[in-house]
């Protein structure tokens, strides 16, 4: 890029929960899409937070915003409201119904509205519409729904992301007057639902155990939707395989194929004033979760998503030109090693079940 060929598009990469602790350590295993942008770019080896809610919607409305939570108005993935009397998510808003997937979402399928109409600033899809006069188009795009509305700012052109219920990426009316003709037709040519009978294998158990240092079910891991801890992971036989697919290698497939469609479908980088995709692989965080940093899970989920971002970066060398276009790649939050490999190793610590933290606060709150 230069004078003659400005920049036309402006890519975030978001990899929920990848701290640089694990980065760092497992960035020689890299050798496609994560490994290119390494190496032809540039590399801060440490971010810091300034703030104690690294959770999925803090991190993706700071990264949006450049605000901490206490500006953006989250202090974490859902909350209690006083008015309601209950918790709800983030992204949560009953005025913005969630588009059902005509011909592929199940009959009578409903999920509660989302936006991003709490988010209290401006982010980078508003500043973006202001600066161009509307020419700029801002598209955000994650498995998750907090993620995807808080990504693009208050009012991107469009945030796509994945319902389980309604077995397909998605939107809601806060971006858009109805579900976008590329979406519908990415939906129906390659139906999400057609992969819940999946089975999630390991490339390669061998280089797994190697790589990781540690046996399939180490010590600390849990699987959600009775997964289990072991591969290979039949989604057939969890207790919801449209929610354990979000844990597997596949989401981020499905996601790459997600914003190569939008890069056509909603025309981004095709002249040379600036559009932005922002895309949050959400897979890292599920699988993070559920079996660890040290995990093979884990590991095997980041050896993939190398592979994808280098299938996205290919698509948009076609697509644009390999000039045209930059690629910020971030984390949204880090993430701490299992306690019980700190416990394993002498450091004097344990696991506190939330049920004992509920205790305790219940019987201080009696007490005032």
């Amino acid at each position: 890029a230069g004078p003659d060929r400005p920049l036309r598009l402006v890519v975030l990469i978001v990899v929920d929960q990848l701290p640089s602790w694990t980065f760092q350590r497992d960035r020689g295993l890299l050798v496609d899409g994560i490994a290119r942008l390494v190496a032809e770019g540039h590399t801060t080896p440490r971010a810091v937070y300034p703030y104690a809610a690294t959770y999925t919607t803090p991190g993706h409305a700071a990264l949006a915003t450049g605000a901490p939570p206490d500006v953006t108005g989250f202090p974490g993935n859902s909350w209690y409201r006083p008015a309601l009397g209950r918790e709800r998510s983030a992204q949560t808003d009953d005025d913005s119904p969630v588009f059902a997937i005509p011909g592929v979402s199940p009959p009578g399928a409903r999920v509660d509205g989302a936006s991003g109409r709490a988010l209290r600033v401006d982010g980078i899809g508003d500043v973006l519409r202001r600066a161009t006069g509307g020419r700029a188009r801002s598209v955000a795009i994650a498995m998750k729904g907090y993620a995807a509305c808080m990504l693009g700012g208050r009012h991107p052109d469009l945030a796509v992301w994945y319902e389980p219920r309604l077995a397909a990426m998605t939107t809601s009316r806060w971006f858009a007057a109805a579900p976008p003709p590329w979406l519908i037709e990415l939906a129906r040519g390659h139906p999400i639902a057609a992969h819940f009978t999946d089975t999630w294998w390991p490339g390669d158990p061998t280089r797994l155990a190697h790589l990781s240092g540690t046996p399939d079910n180490a010590t600390g891991e849990g699987g959600e939707y009775d997964m289990g801890t072991t591969f290979p992971y039949a989604l057939a036989k969890a207790s919801d395989p449209a929610k354990a697919l979000r844990s597997t290698a596949l989401a981020d497939e499905i996601e790459v194929d997600t914003a190569l469609a939008a890069v056509d479908g909603e025309h981004l980088g095709e002249d040379d004033v600036a559009d932005f995709l922002a895309v949050s692989f959400s897979a890292h965080d599920y699988a993070g979760h559920q079996w660890g940093q040290e995990s093979w899970e884990r590991l095997e989920v980041l050896l993939r998503l190398d592979e994808q971002v280098g299938r996205l970066l290919r698509g948009l060398d076609r697509r644009i030109g390999s000039d045209r276009y930059a690629v910020i790649f971030t984390s949204d939050h880090g993430a701490t090693p299992l306690i019980e490999r700190s416990v394993a190793a002498g450091t004097p610590a344990r696991r506190i079940p939330p049920a004992e933290l509920e205790a305790v606060a219940e019987a201080a709150a009696a007490r005032v």
